[in-house]
This record gives C-alpha cells, structure tokens and sequence, in this order.
C-alpha cells in the first residue's frame, strides 16, 4: 500500500517570506553597518589626533634637547671665559682675556641668557665688574686680578651650572612646564 502523506500539515520552509520580514531584516543589518562606518570614523579620528600628539611631543623634546645644547655651549664658553680672566696675572692678560668675555656677553650668551635671569644677572655683573676694573683710575693697583674677579666669575658659573642638568630634559617635566 503507498502511503499518502498530507502536505498541507509539513511547512516546506522555516523562514517567512513576508515583505515584512525582510524589510525589518535589512533595516537592521543597513542600520548596523552604519554604526560600524561611524565608529570606525571615530576610532580613525581618534588615532590621527593620538599620533598627531605624539610627533608634537618629539619635535618639543627634540627642540628642548636643542635649545639645552645651545646653552651648555654657551655657558661652558662664557664661564670659561670669565675664569680666564679671573686667572689672568696681570692688568695686560685682563685686557687681552677680556675680548673673548665682551664677544660672548654681546652675542650667543646675550640671546640665551635672557631664558635664565640668575645667568643674566650674574653676566652683568660680571660685565660691571669687568668695566671697573679696565675703567679704574688706579691703573697700577696692586689687587691681583684673581682677588678681584674671582668671587664673580665663580657666581657666573654656579649660576651657569644651575641650568646645565640634564635632568630637566625628563619629558614629564618638560610637559609640566608648558
């Protein structure tokens, strides 16, 4: 005997094929990439800005490692330069050393010592110092140079000694100061 089966009674598909069904369907799938374009949108702005951030942070520390550079050239030339003179024996080495302390004080120490008033201050000291002793009417003073300029040039070069840490270049230090 065959057997009859009904097939009102078995559905033949699982999924709907109302309009309905699929509308809802593509709404949320349309819906879904959406979102996902404008978070990836958002996370793409996110790391420019990210890396943006740190290239400026470099080019502030490389400009910062610079800047130190220039200044401990700088001070290492002008301290040194005020010790010679300091260590000079007589009235004649005084005028000769001079030069190379009235070169820096009028050029590279002039620009960068204005960044550090300690440094400016003792600088003009010494400068004033240096101008009495060449300007002085007692031309045969018995003072050594060295009595007469040392306690200044040592200032100078402490204060000098004071922006030549290296450790300053700490980047959380460095952003701290901004």
């Amino acid at each position: 005997m065959a057997s009859v089966t009904n097939t009102d009674t078995v559905p033949t598909e699982t999924r709907p094929e109302s309009k309905d069904g699929l509308k809802v369907y593509d709404r949320v799938l349309a819906t879904v990439s959406a979102i996902g374009l404008i978070a990836g949108g958002c996370w793409s702005v996110y790391q420019y800005n990210a890396s943006r951030a740190r290239e400026n942070e470099i080019k502030a520390r490389e400009l910062d490692l610079a800047l130190f550079r220039e200044r401990r050239d700088t001070y290492y030339a002008i301290s040194d330069a005020a010790s010679d003179i300091a260590a000079a024996r007589n009235r004649e080495q005084v005028i000769e050393r001079s030069r190379e302390f009235l070169k820096l004080y009028n050029g590279r120490a002039h620009l960068l010592a204005e960044l550090d008033d300690d440094v400016r201050q003792s600088k003009i000291a010494f400068k004033k110092l240096l101008h009495e002793y060449l300007d002085g009417q007692d031309k045969e003073s018995t003072e050594s140079p060295f009595a007469y300029f040392n306690a200044a040039a040592y200032q100078l070069t402490k204060s000098c000694s004071k922006h030549l840490d290296p450790r300053e270049l700490d980047p959380i230090q460095t952003r701290n100061r901004k």
